[in-house]
């Protein structure tokens, strides 16, 4: 079945037309990825802030995306990321093992004696669990984080909560409950 484009006035296939609710679209693909650059062009500003909003709300399918895509490079390149951490690590060992060091003992600074440190580690496991269970990545977060230049948390169990890696990431350590400055 052929399709005539309001754009180009070209007769085409309907697998170059996209498919909405609404039915088939008027133009082609061609013309309305055209359209559309066009459009960001002239528009930046609103463009980006698109952009930013398609990417916070899907960023859990964007994360899952990469992580497939990594693991069929992996696949298709056995052991070339295993070489390549390594040049990076030889490469860069000083670095590496001063950010290990600062991590390690922030960390320590921020675990007092009275921590329950078997409550942590269930969290920990907790973390674990889900991420084998759902098929995606949970991380362990600090909800006020560690280090900080407004307030540094605890690594304590009540510190502690575990949520997606998607909304971990996008936090950084830039938001925290009743956060100074945030209504």
């Amino acid at each position: 079945m052929m399709k005539i484009c309001t754009k180009c006035l070209e007769k085409k296939t309907l697998n170059d037309f996209y498919f909405g609710a609404d039915g088939f679209r008027q133009s082609c693909k061609r013309c309305g990825n055209k359209s559309a650059m066009e459009w960001q062009k002239q528009n930046p500003e609103k463009a980006r802030a698109a952009q930013n909003r398609w990417r916070l709300k899907n960023a859990e399918r964007i994360a899952i995306g990469n992580k497939r895509r990594v693991a069929k490079w992996q696949k298709a390149h056995p052991g070339l990321a295993a070489t390549r951490a390594r040049t990076w690590y030889r490469d860069n060992t000083s670095w590496a093992h001063a950010n290990s060091k600062m991590q390690h003992l922030s960390r320590m600074n921020a675990v007092p004696k009275w921590a329950n440190k078997f409550y942590i580690q269930e969290i920990y496991d907790l973390a674990r669990l889900r991420t084998n269970v759902t098929g995606f990545k949970w991380h362990v977060d600090h909800i006020i984080p560690i280090t900080s230049k407004l307030v540094c948390g605890l690594h304590v169990e009540n510190n502690l909560q575990v949520i997606p890696a998607s909304e971990n990431l996008k936090k950084h350590n830039k938001f925290w409950p009743d956060m100074p400055g945030v209504t």
